[in-house]
């Protein structure tokens, strides 16, 4: 079956009008400290990416609450001035170190140099 006049029938809409309808009304229906924790974790994750990318990524926000916006962009302000991180937005998993003494001995010997001095 040729997609040619099928797949035309389908395309991406020819306006923006209503792109931003879904994620607004969703906004809109959440409570204040998801709102809060929303904008953290956008804050969070845009803190680290080139100043051209969160402004585009801030000016789609925009499209769907000027708050969350201006949430964002002063979450990211924060996050630069190293300000407290928020317990609830993601954070590297620490690994807990363990002094040698209480390695296993198959992982003490896998990390301990070994000489052949001793046959001699």
């Amino acid at each position: 079956m040729p997609l040619g006049s099928l797949a035309d029938r389908f395309g991406w809409p020819e306006d923006d009008a209503d792109l931003y309808g879904q994620p607004r009304e969703l906004y809109r229906v959440m409570q204040p400290d998801e709102r809060g924790r929303l904008a953290m974790n956008f804050a969070g994750a845009l803190a680290d990416v080139p100043a051209f990318i969160a402004d585009r990524f801030i000016g789609h926000l925009e499209q769907v609450s000027g708050e969350l916006a201006a949430n964002v962009r002063a979450g990211i302000a924060q996050k630069k001035a190293g300000g407290t991180r928020n317990s609830r937005t993601c954070s590297p998993r620490r690994t807990p170190t363990r002094p040698a003494a209480t390695r296993s001995p198959a992982r003490a010997s896998r990390s301990a140099p070994t000489t052949d001095t001793d046959s001699g």
